[in-house]
C-alpha cells in the first residue's frame, strides 16, 4: 500500500509546479491509459502495478481539480460587471483590519451555479462598516469582478499560490447589495457573544483568533511579534490546536471510560469525545483549510490507535496525506500542508525513539528534533527563524496544552450551553494566564536570517546516521550536497526590480551586500520593505545593505525608507532632498561599491522636497556595463540631463546601458531624444497591473519597441532580474521564467481577458 499512496500523491504534491494542466477531457484518456499499463504489468511485480495505478489516479485527481478550479476563476472574470447571488463565509468583525468576507457563490446573473462547480469570491467592502455583510446571510450583490493579482518575488507572501490553496477564485467590489435572508448562522451569533464577552480583555483579538480563527483582528505589529517569539502556531486556531483540542477529549474520554470498566460503551467514550470536540472546534473555525487537514489527521491517529489498523507508521503518514490529497486537491499550493506533515513526521518518529525515557526528557528531545529537522522548511518559506524558538515552545506548547486551550473549551461550550456569566469568568481568566505570552510578544527578539542552501539540507540529514538504515543515504546526500555546491562567481552583480505594485524598489546585489534604489511605498502599516524587500534580500542571502538612495520623496519611492533603516541600518542614505540630513545625491557625485562605479547625473542641485523633477538618477556600471536608474524624472529633465558633460563621459564610458524607465513609463517622460541617445540593450518599468493611471502607457510602450528596445515590465513578468557576469548579462522574470506555472498564466490570462 506504500507505494500506491506514495504514487498517488505524487501529482498533487507537485501540482503547484506545472508548468501547464491537461485539457480536461485528456484526463478520462490518462486514467484509462493507466488502467491498461496496470493490466499490462499483471505479471509484474505488485509494486509497479501500485505504482502505476496509484499514479494514474492521482495525475487525473489532481488535473480534475485543477481544472475546476481554472474553470471557476474563467466563469467569474469572463462577466467583469455582474449580479451575484451568495451566503456570506466569515463572521462580521466591528474589530478586523481586513475590509473583506468571503463569499459562496450560489448564482450569477440569474443562474444557478452547478453542484459540482464551487466559486468562492473574496469581496471587498464599502468604508461604512455599520453595513457588513455577516455569515449565514444571503445577498444580491451587483459587482465588478477583478481577477487574483499577487505580486510575484523570490520571497515575500505570494498572493496567487495563497488564492489557490484556500479555494478563492477572483475578488470584487460591490456596486450594489440587496439583502435576501438576514438570518445569521449560528457560528456568527456565538461569535457575537463572545466578541461581548471580551470587549474589555486586553487579550480579544488573540481569543477570537484562538476560538473561531478569525486572525483579521491582528495588526502588522502582532505578526512580527509573534514571528519574532516563534509562536505564530500558537496564536490562532492551526492544525496543532485541533491536536491539542483531540488529546484533550481523549483525556476527558478515558476519565469517563474509568467509571465504565465493564461496559463495551466505555471503550468507545476516548474516541467519541476526542472527535466531537475536535469536529466541533474545526466547525467554528469555520472549516479552516488547516483544521480540516488537523482533523483528517486526528481521525487516522484514533483510527491506528483502535489497533484496527495494521497500516505501519510510515505508511499512516502517507495514507493521511492521501485522504488530505482527496480532499483538499489544492492544499500543496501552502506552505502549512508541508509544515505540519513534516512536523508530525518528526514528532512519530522522535517519539517512538524516546519511548523508555522520562517525559521531561522525552519532551526536550521532541522539541529539539522538531528545531533541527523543521529548520530547512522554516528558511524555505519564511527566509528567518526564532532564535527563542525552541525555548518558548518548550514552555508555551505545555502551557497551552494544559491550561490555555482546556479553559477555552470550556469556556466555549459554557457559552453555547447559555451559561455566559461563567463563561466570561473563564475567558477573564484565560486573559490573565496570556498576559505572559503577550508580554513575550511584545520583546524585540532576535530573528536568525541564513540563506537556505543544499549545505543547510545536508546539516540536517546528518543526524539520520543514528538510523543504521539511513546511515550511508544521508552521509553520501551530505558529500554530495557539499561537494556539488556552486561557488560564488567574484565577478558576478545583479539588478533586481522587485515587484511591489505601484512604486518602484531595486536592489543593487554584489556577494552578500547590496545597495538599495528607492523603497518601494507604505500604506496602512504595511510597508512593502517589510512585505517583499526584506524577505527577497534573505532569500539571497544578503547581510548588508550598505546603503540607499531615494530618488525622491514620494511615497511610492521612498514610503519604505523609515522601515529599511529599522530593519537594516544601512551605512549611509542618499536624496536630493537638503533638508533630511542624509548625504547629497546631487549631479557630480560619485563613488566606488565593491568594484561599482556610481555616478549621480541629475539633479544639478538639492531641494527642500524633492519631486517627480528632482528625482536622482544614477549610473551604475562595472566594465562596459552599465545601467541608469532614472526615477520618475520627467522629459525636461530628462533634456536638461542630456546636456550635461558628465552624462556624455559616462555614457561613453557605458555604451547602450540598461535603462529603468522614466516615471513608470508615463506620457512626460521616455522622449525620443533619451531613447535615441542612449540605446539601450532593454528597459525595465515597475508598475502594478491594476494602477489607475494604465501605466505604463501604451504610446509609450509603442516608443520602446519603434527603436527596438524590449521592455521589461512587472506588471508582466513579476520581479525582473538582470545578472551581470564577464559573459555578458541574463534578463530573468520571476513570472514569466522562474515561476512560469499554469496558474500563474491562469491569472494573466484572466486580467487579459478584461
Amino acid at each position: 500500500m506504500v507505494w500506491f499512496f506514495l504514487a498517488f500523491v505524487t501529482p498533487t504534491v507537485t501540482l503547484p509546479y506545472w508548468p501547464s494542466l491537461l485539457p480536461g477531457d485528456a484526463s478520462s484518456w490518462v486514467f484509462v491509459l493507466g488502467l491498461a499499463i496496470a493490466l499490462a504489468l499483471l505479471c509484474l511485480k505488485s509494486t509497479a502495478r501500485s505504482l502505476t495505478i496509484g499514479l494514474c489516479i492521482g495525475l487525473l485527481w489532481a488535473n480534475s481539480m485543477a481544472n475546476r478550479y481554472a474553470n471557476s476563476v474563467h466563469t467569474l472574470t469572463e462577466l467583469k460587471d455582474s449580479t451575484i447571488e451568495g451566503v456570506v463565509v466569515t463572521p462580521v468583525n466591528p474589530y478586523q483590519t481586513a475590509n473583506f468576507v468571503l463569499i459562496n457563490v450560489n448564482k450569477i446573473n440569474g443562474q444557478a451555479i452547478p453542484f459540482w462547480q464551487t466559486v468562492k469570491l473574496r469581496l471587498y467592502l464599502p468604508p461604512n462598516k455599520d453595513n457588513f455583510p455577516a455569515a449565514g446571510q444571503r445577498y444580491q450583490w451587483q459587482i465588478k469582478v477583478s481577477p487574483v493579482n499577487g505580486r510575484v518575488n523570490q520571497a515575500g507572501f505570494d498572493a496567487e499560490r495563497y488564492a489557490v490553496s484556500q479555494g478563492i477564485h477572483a475578488r470584487a467590489r460591490i456596486i450594489e447589495q440587496v439583502l435576501i435572508d438576514p438570518t445569521l448562522s449560528l457560528r456568527q451569533r456565538w461569535f457575537d457573544k463572545f466578541l461581548a464577552l471580551t470587549a474589555e480583555l486586553t487579550s480579544q483579538r488573540y481569543l477570537v483568533a484562538l476560538a473561531f480563527g478569525e486572525r483579521r483582528g491582528l495588526t502588522p505589529d502582532d505578526w512580527v511579534g509573534l514571528q519574532r517569539s516563534g509562536l505564530s502556531h500558537l496564536m490562532a486556531i492551526s492544525g496543532l490546536h485541533v491536536g491539542l483540542v483531540f488529546g484533550l477529549g481523549w483525556t476527558l474520554g478515558k476519565g469517563l471510560a474509568c467509571r465504565m470498566a465493564n461496559s463495551r460503551r466505555g471503550l468507545c467514550l476516548p474516541y467519541l469525545v476526542s472527535l466531537m470536540l475536535a469536529f466541533g472546534y474545526v466547525w467554528l473555525s469555520g472549516g479552516a483549510v488547516s483544521a480540516v487537514r488537523a482533523l483528517i489527521m486526528c481521525l487516522f491517529g484514533a483510527w491506528w490507535l483502535t489497533k484496527a489498523s495494521r497500516l505501519t507508521l510510515p505508511e499512516l503518514w502517507l495514507a493521511t496525506m492521501a485522504t488530505v490529497c482527496l480532499v483538499q486537491p489544492l492544499a500543496a499550493f501552502s506552505s502549512a500542508f508541508w509544515l505540519s506533515f513534516v512536523a508530525v513526521g518528526i514528532v512519530a518518529v522522535a517519539v517512538r525513539f524516546t519511548q523508555q525515557m522520562h517525559w521531561l526528557a522525552r519532551l526536550g528531545v521532541i522539541q529539539l528534533a522538531l528545531t533541527v529537522w523543521m529548520l530547512p522548511l522554516q528558511l524555505l518559506y519564511f527566509q528567518a527563524t526564532s532564535v527563542w524558538s525552541p525555548l518558548n515552545n518548550l514552555v508555551a506548547i505545555p502551557y497551552f496544552s494544559v491550561l490555555i486551550i482546556p479553559l477555552l473549551m470550556f469556556a466555549l461550550v459554557s457559552l453555547m450551553l447559555g451559561a455566559g456569566t461563567f463563561s466570561q469568568g473563564l475567558l477573564w481568566l484565560i486573559d490573565l494566564l496570556l498576559a505572559p505570552i503577550l508580554w513575550l510578544i511584545e520583546q524585540p527578539l532576535p530573528l536568525v536570517t541564513v540563506t537556505f542552501g543544499g549545505w543547510w539540507f545536508g546539516m540536517v540529514m546528518l543526524p539520520l546516521i543514528y538510523f543504521r538504515r539511513c546511515r550511508i543515504w544521508a552521509l553520501s546526500l551530505a558529500v554530495a550536497l557539499w561537494i556539488f555546491r556552486t561557488p560564488p562567481n567574484p565577478d558576478s552583480w545583479q539588478i533586481d526590480m522587485l515587484d511591489v505594485g505601484q512604486g518602484l524598489a531595486l536592489s543593487i546585489r554584489e556577494g552578500h551586500h547590496a545597495l538599495i534604489y528607492d523603497t518601494g511605498p507604505t500604506w496602512r502599516r504595511m510597508s512593502m520593505v517589510d512585505q517583499v524587500l526584506t524577505p527577497v534580500l534573505r532569500e539571497q542571502g544578503i547581510r548588508e545593505a550598505d546603503g540607499v538612495m531615494i530618488s525622491h520623496a514620494d511615497n511610492d519611492h521612498a514610503g519604505g525608507l523609515e522601515a529599511l533603516l529599522s530593519t537594516w541600518q544601512p551605512d549611509w542614505v542618499r536624496t536630493s532632498g537638503s533638508d533630511d540630513g542624509f548625504l547629497p545625491c546631487r549631479r557630480g557625485e560619485q563613488w566606488q561599491w565593491r568594484g561599482l562605479e556610481f555616478t549621480v547625473l541629475w539633479p544639478p542641485m538639492l531641494v527642500e522636497r524633492p519631486s517627480n523633477p528632482h528625482s536622482c538618477v544614477v549610473g551604475v556600471g562595472r566594465g562596459e556595463t552599465g545601467i541608469l536608474l532614472t526615477g520618475d524624472i520627467d522629459a525636461v529633465s530628462e533634456i536638461l540631463m542630456m546636456r550635461s558633460n558628465i552624462f556624455a563621459d559616462w555614457l561613453n564610458n557605458y555604451p547602450q546601458p540598461y535603462l529603468l524607465v522614466p516615471h513608470h513609463g508615463s506620457k512626460t517622460s521616455s522622449t525620443n531624444l533619451l531613447l535615441t541617445t542612449v540605446e539601450p540593450k532593454a528597459a525595465l518599468v515597475s508598475a502594478s497591473a491594476t494602477n489607475p493611471w494604465g501605466l505604463p502607457a501604451s504610446a509609450i510602450l509603442q516608443r520602446y519597441a519603434d527603436h527596438n528596445i524590449p521592455v521589461w515590465s512587472t506588471r508582466e513578468h513579476g520581479q525582473v532580474s538582470i545578472q551581470f557576469d564577464q559573459y555578458g548579462a541574463r534578463i530573468v522574470g520571476q513570472r514569466t521564467t522562474t515561476q512560469a506555472y499554469w496558474y500563474r498564466n491562469l491569472f494573466v490570462e484572466a486580467r487579459l481577458s478584461q
